[in-house]
């Protein structure tokens, strides 16, 4: 039994109450639509309970909705599994989806008929898990030796024909999604510094490129109703959303104001839909598809207007009558609405939410000054009921553009119940302030995310907002590159610390150009195989390079064993390193499982994990309160 293990157990009867706090919020919780395709024969949506590990399809039609198949009648081959993607073919009688089955990224490719879905049968294997439709035959990609979707093929729903249709060169892999016609397929080219598009319209036996673009350029497609829509982001310049009829000549229709990002569009009929970023969050805007340059007009969520999270819903709509669109923000779950094309407002489809209780949170936006004189937003979540300073939980990520979202938690409601807030530091080299924030933080400037890191915890304790003795670092993956050597430079400042399959032996990975995903990693974090001056860079705060014997906090690091993107040798090698180093006497805890980078397939599994994390937490802040055993939720 190792050292976790037997700490574990101690905290078995708080990790069931936690588990049990869970399930609770997921029985009242609606169920989430994961996809929706409008056939000849009705609507199909996939469907998600909160509580449930397998989604459901629905096919709705004038008689009302009845089930079609649940994704535990398919069972991959009597074993858990983690669902990638999903594509009803246009005539609305196929299922195609992805699965992986053992957690290594590599997945198979089925197809079901919708007539009389009995049984799946397996089409290709050790697929990637993006899949799309092209008449009858299936696009799809296929990994390399890196894991990375390298190349894109077709073959018929048979099995039958395969061909191989593009390869990505080095450093490029592949994306591909169905437009809103239902009909087109869409194929992205990406890089970490753009991206190029490739269509596969009907009839067409090769994809065509849309436009010739410059490198760093950003662009998405979608059509639907004889519009196509191109979204265009070029470094220096304004976003740029460009209109044309199936067939003519692409015309600017608007363009993004200069603090703003959009970052997704889609088509309805005659009308465009935009998803766009600015301060900190995201707004919906529309613009119709009218000669002339115009400004696009914001989508009205009624009483919840402002900055939220928002995802469209993936799928198609030939009709191009509507869009569904899900809505979220630090203090309301999410909520699905429906945009019309007809009068462009966003209509919940659920009914009104319960009248809202005492108030859990407070949601406090602070700025921390970086070491370089530069201001770092940062979102406090804390107890509404209870005066600052309380225990805190610093979350940072800082790597890919990845912005931390005004998004929803039920598990954060199980620290703020009890007295611990939940902070996030929106560092550089994430996107919460659109791309130009992402470039301060990658490469040469990742120590400008580990400077920011550290001024947003000195100032949640220097304001009085949280103390030094019950403060909590945590990040998970490559948000670990920052944390860790956040910890690493100023470990005194935290009382814990959370790393979850994290990326911390850099210097080591990026050197190694057979592992997973390092020919793409160096557009983010630097060459140290043919640039001194990035070798130099990342060796100067690579966390395992860098431990120093100092007092560390007490430290839970985990890793997964069916891991391909985070080998979990880095973690060994870290937590080894600070047990070695560390002076402070307080643990350092390894948790190893059978996981893959993206955790468990099933849900009561997940749940088991952050009900772990949290009780670490709250054992190390003192708010480890005893509390009856649950009842176990298997």
């Amino acid at each position: 039994m190792t050292s976790w293990q037997r700490r574990l157990a101690e905290l078995s009867p708080l990790r069931e109450t936690l588990v049990a706090e869970f399930a609770g919020r997921a029985a009242e919780a609606p169920g989430q639509l994961l996809a929706a395709f409008t056939t000849a024969r009705g609507r199909y949506e996939l469907w998600e309970e909160p509580d449930a590990s397998t989604p459901e399809l629905l096919l709705h039609t004038s008689d009302g909705a009845h089930r079609v198949l649940d994704f535990a009648d398919h069972p991959a081959e009597g074993r858990e599994f983690l669902l990638g993607s999903v594509a009803v073919s246009e005539d609305g009688r196929l299922l195609a989806y992805t699965v992986d089955v053992d957690g290594s990224d590599r997945y198979q490719l089925r197809v079901v008929e919708l007539d009389a879905p009995s049984g799946a049968r397996t089409v290709r294997s050790a697929v990637s898990s993006a899949v799309g439709w092209h008449g009858r035959d299936l696009v799809f990609t296929e990994p390399d030796e890196a894991l990375m979707p390298s190349t894109v093929a077709q073959i018929s729903a048979a099995g039958h024909g395969y061909r191989v249709l593009c390869r990505a060169g080095a450093a490029e892999y592949f994306d591909l999604n169905q437009a809103s016609d239902g009909r087109t397929v869409v194929i992205s080219r990406e890089s970490h510094a753009g991206n190029h598009l490739l269509l596969l319209p009907p009839q067409a036996t090769a994809p065509i490129p849309v436009e010739n673009f410059e490198p760093g350029d950003r662009v998405q497609f979608d059509t639907a109703m004889g519009h196509d829509w191109l979204l265009h982001a070029s470094p220096g310049r304004s976003d740029r959303l460009l209109v044309r009829r199936a067939g003519g000549e692409w015309q600017l229709r608007c363009s993004a104001a200069p603090a703003a990002q959009w970052e997704e569009v889609v088509a309805v009929s005659g009308a465009a839909l935009i998803v766009e970023r600015q301060g900190g969050g995201q707004r919906l805007k529309t613009v119709t598809a009218g000669a002339g340059i115009g400004d696009p007009v914001d989508v009205r969520f009624g009483s919840d207007d402002g900055l939220a999270a928002l995802s469209f819903v993936p799928g198609f709509d030939p009709a191009g009558t509507e869009a569904l669109v899900v809505r979220e923000s630090w203090q309301s779950p999410a909520r699905l609405y429906r945009i019309s094309a007809a009068d462009r407002s966003a209509q919940p489809i659920d009914a009104a939410p319960p009248p809202a209780g005492t108030p859990v949170m407070r949601v406090i936006r602070l700025r921390a000054r970086s070491a370089d004189g530069v201001e770092v937003p940062l979102t406090l979540l804390g107890p509404a009921d209870r005066p600052a300073p309380w225990p805190t939980v610093l979350y940072g990520y800082g790597a890919y553009g990845v912005a931390l979202d005004p998004g929803y938690s039920p598990f954060r409601l199980s620290l703020l119940e009890r007295g611990v807030a939940f902070a996030l530091a929106h560092v550089r080299g994430g996107g919460d302030l659109g791309e130009p924030w992402h470039d301060a933080g990658r490469q040469g400037g990742k120590l400008h995310a580990i400077e920011d890191y550290l001024a947003c915890a000195r100032h949640l304790v220097d304001e009085g907002w949280a103390t030094a003795d019950t403060l909590v670092a945590r990040s998970r993956s490559a948000g670990a590159a920052v944390v860790g050597a956040a910890l690493n430079r100023v470990p005194e400042l935290f009382a814990a610390a959370v790393l979850e399959v994290p990326f911390v032996d850099c210097l080591r990975t990026l050197s190694d150009p057979a592992a997973a995903l390092t020919e793409l990693e160096w557009a983010e974090w630097g060459n140290p195989l043919l640039d001194e001056q990035a070798r130099a860079q990342i060796a100067s705060w690579s966390p395992v390079d860098n431990v120093v014997r100092a007092a560390y906090p007490a430290m839970l690091i985990t890793a997964g064993l069916a891991d391909a993107r985070v080998s979990a040798e880095e973690p060994r090698r870290y937590s080894e390193a600070v047990r070695a180093h560390s002076t402070s006497g307080r643990p350092v805890y390894l948790k190893e499982d059978a996981s893959g980078h993206l955790g468990h397939s099933d849900v009561y599994e997940d749940w088991y994990d952050e009900a772990e994390v949290l009780a670490f937490i709250l054992d190390r802040v003192g708010r480890a309160h005893p509390a009856p055993v649950a009842e176990p939720i298997r």
